[in-house]
């Protein structure tokens, strides 16, 4: 049986600089388990094997079974709460469903303090990674047969109806993962002619699909090159990227069975803009062909040949130096699965028994995850930008005092990620920025700083320590200079939100930088709203996540419905897409279409509506009309399940816009926090400080990570010196204006 590992490293080709703190990895155990225990994984498994087609991503129901059982919290001795259509959402009633959502996420706690959970979804990782493993000899090294069954197991489950298999679980079928995952089933040791019926069929239907969409002659560049080192295709067909352009200035931009003709007549060169339409999300450029048509037929030729082949020698040892260095400083990690497997086949080619690609196999089971759907490859893992949004939505529901043991281990969790130092050397020079004083999206031994994660774990630290020393130790000492970045609304707002939280508590420390960051900040979210009022979403299923980041940052700084057209139109549009059941259920294709596209049947999604409803909030919708609101609770709060956690449905994260993303810990984490604001900001208005907030600072000891909650007449200017806004309190009230000038 499977088992979760938290906190472990062994062996000398693993290293650590916080003792593995976040780590988590699997490891299969002969003997783990009672006979009981394992039949309800294996009915687990047949449930989603039945319904994959219904609802794909998993609801990493291996990790839950096991850390419910370690952590003995009884979760079904209180009831599940139903509110009828007729009955009205009362106090005793959300605090029933709140405290039981909160013992759930105390009970999925690992003991280092994190939320371990699947961070997975596109289906071309794992092909990836049992590609490089396979040429390099070292499948049977890493992958146990336990391994290989699990891995087989997901590949399969997510195979398409029409045969193919998508960019990620809920995508439709295109050339790169169909073919990818075929060869990687084969590659596992499916036969096409052996094995069960059922494989046998979906081989061969994996097959059909490739031949009927022009073969592996149309897969996209990347998978053009990882066939050919597998040597399935052809260099003469691939496109080069030659490896001389990292000796430019850094100022300047910059098998025959799944063929359908025989493979020794193929014409090579003319496969190389050869893409599905399937596949074709960006179409090449004219001047992108031309350069790559100049690199083919003339800058190959001549930089394999005496004496530019010197430069393609001295062109490679950079690429290389820059490979080391980077594995280097992040323990093998590398930025995420991708860079990872490049990394890994680069070092093997470079000398297969080397150092450095024992220590990249070391890392592998880091980015392997095991649910019911089976085995796949992380992105990475999202252990601190999953923990600090537990730790906000625990603190909106008042329950700090019953708790108080989940957040001190997240306390720590989030100071023993914080990344304390840069990378080594002169990392200028590396393509690296400072990175001492942000967090990562997982765990510190990654060393990537990320500017939501930074302000986020900022957001979560502030409001950790307002608490009750009694509760938690104060979090101050971990402050330091975390990298900002400002290219997307919701990295900007939750920027903007940590700032405004951290100068009313250190309103001296850098107060001028602050101020202008702040309002470069403010005007960027402006400017970037579409003109139906939303924002797009590069992290998240799309428009509604992001409209809720963008009114959150405008909120915390003061802006209202009454005095923001941008707060009122976003508000219009979220109160123009909510269905009648109550929710809202936006459709991963909106990423693609840039436009916002429904769910199938105006279905509604849980952790999207708990968005939008954290959304309305903000803007004072309770003040104008709350019925929009109550219906939004109402659902969240009929949704809830018997162990206090909310049913899994439909993908909703993102990266990058286009490549969707599976968070399993946002199903009970979003409505959890959705419903504590819910029923501060809606249900009892009167007993908090401000009608519209987020994770909160509870009255009156400081604001909310999105209220508006300032110092007395603290002002904000623009870089010429201008008055933007000014704050002004009612101590008598404890409420806020927002005054223009």
């Amino acid at each position: 049986m499977w088992k979760l590992k938290v906190g472990k490293g062994e062996g000398p080709w693993l290293s650590s600089i916080n003792n593995f703190v976040g780590r988590q990895f699997w490891e299969f155990e002969e003997d783990e388990g009672s006979p009981e225990e394992r039949e309800m994984v294996e009915k687990a498994r047949q449930f989603y094997h039945q319904n994959r087609f219904l609802v794909k991503p998993s609801s990493d129901l291996l990790m839950q079974m096991q850390l419910i059982k370690e952590s003995r919290i009884d979760l079904t001795s209180t009831p599940i709460v139903r509110v009828g259509s007729s009955e009205e959402i009362t106090d005793e009633i959300l605090q029933m469903v709140l405290r039981k959502a909160v013992r759930l996420t105390s009970s999925i706690q690992a003991h280092d303090g994190h939320w371990p959970a699947e961070n997975a979804g596109p289906l071309f990782y794992t092909p990836a990674f049992i590609i490089v493993l396979y040429f390099s000899g070292t499948t049977n090294l890493v992958l146990s047969s336990e391994h290989k069954k699990e891995i087989i197991r997901h590949i399969y489950n997510h195979q398409n109806k029409d045969g193919g298999w998508g960019f990620h679980i809920e995508g439709h079928s295109i050339m790169l993962s169909t073919s990818f995952n075929y060869i990687a089933l084969r590659l596992l040791g499916e036969g096409a002619e052996e094995g069960s019926d059922d494989h046998r069929e979906a081989l061969g239907k994996g097959r059909r699909w490739i031949l009927d969409h022009g073969s592996l002659t149309t897969i996209p560049s990347w998978g053009k090159m990882a066939l050919s080192v597998l040597g399935l295709y052809e260099w003469t067909g691939c496109n080069p990227v030659p490896p001389e352009l990292f000796l430019l200035p850094s100022c300047l931009p910059f098998h025959p069975e799944l063929y359908t003709q025989p493979y020794e007549n193929i014409d090579w060169p003319k496969t190389r803009y050869a893409v599905a339409k399937e596949d074709l999300y960006a179409p090449h450029s004219l001047i992108q062909d031309v350069i790559w048509d100049a690199l083919y037929y003339i800058g190959e030729p001549l930089l394999n040949r005496w004496p530019f082949s010197k430069l393609r020698e001295k062109a490679l040892q950079k690429v290389m130096k820059h490979i080391h260095y980077e594995d280097e400083n992040s323990r093998y990690l590398n930025l995420a699965c991708v860079e990872k497997a490049f990394h890994m086949m680069a070092c093997w080619a470079e000398e297969p028994n080397s150092n450095s690609y024992k220590h990249h196999i070391a890392r592998v089971p880091d980015y392997l995850w095991v649910a019911e759907d089976g085995m796949k490859v992380q992105s990475l893992g999202s252990q601190l930008w999953d923990a600090a949004f537990a730790i906000q939505a625990i603190i909106a529901t008042n329950l700090e005092d019953e708790f108080g043991n989940t957040l001190k281990r997240a306390h720590n969790f989030i100071k023993q990620t914080q990344i304390r130092e840069n990378p080594s050397g002169d990392f200028h020079s590396m393509y690296r920025r400072n990175s001492k004083g942000g967090w990562p999206l997982s765990e510190q031994d990654q060393a990537w700083q990320v500017s939501d994660c930074t302000a986020e774990a900022l957001k979560a630290l502030l409001l950790l320590s307002q608490m009750s020393p009694e509760i938690l130790f104060n979090a101050s000492e971990v402050f330091g200079n975390a990298f900002v970045e400002h290219e997307y609304v919701e990295c900007t707002s939750s920027i903007v939100q940590a700032l405004v939280m951290f100068q009313h508590l250190y309103p001296e420390y850098r107060d001028k930088e602050i101020k202008s960051s702040l309002a470069r900040a403010i005007q960027f979210i402006k400017k970037t709203q579409a003109p139906d009022g939303s924002w797009y979403g590069y992290w998240g299923v799309c428009y509604t996540y992001a409209t809720w980041f963008a009114l959150a940052g405008l909120a915390s700084v003061g802006l209202t419905y009454s005095t923001s057209q941008a707060i009122r139109k976003a508000t219009e549009f979220l109160l123009a897409r909510q269905l009648d059941s109550g929710g809202w259920g936006e459709s991963h294709l909106s990423c693609y279409n840039v436009k916002y596209t429904p769910l199938e049947g105006d279905r509604s999604n849980i952790v999207q509506t708990s968005w939008a409803l954290m959304a309305l909030i903000l803007t004072e919708q309770a003040e104008r009309d709350p019925a929009p609101l109550h219906k939004a609770a109402k659902l969240i709060i009929n949704s809830q399940m018997k162990k206090g956690d909310f049913p899994q449905q439909e993908i909703t994260g993102a990266s990058m816009g286009a490549l969707n993303l599976h968070y399993a810990s946002f199903k009970n984490t979003f409505p959890l926090l959705a419903l504590a604001e819910y029923r501060k900001y809606v249900l009892l208005p009167s007993q908090n400080i401000s009608s519209r907030c987020s994770a909160s600072f509870h009255a009156p000891q400081l604001i909310s990570a999105c209220s508006v909650w300032l110092p007395l007449a603290k002002h904000y200017f623009d870089n010429a010196g201008n008055r933007l806004w000014e704050h002004q309190v009612d101590p008598n009230v404890v409420s806020v204006t927002a005054l223009y000038y």
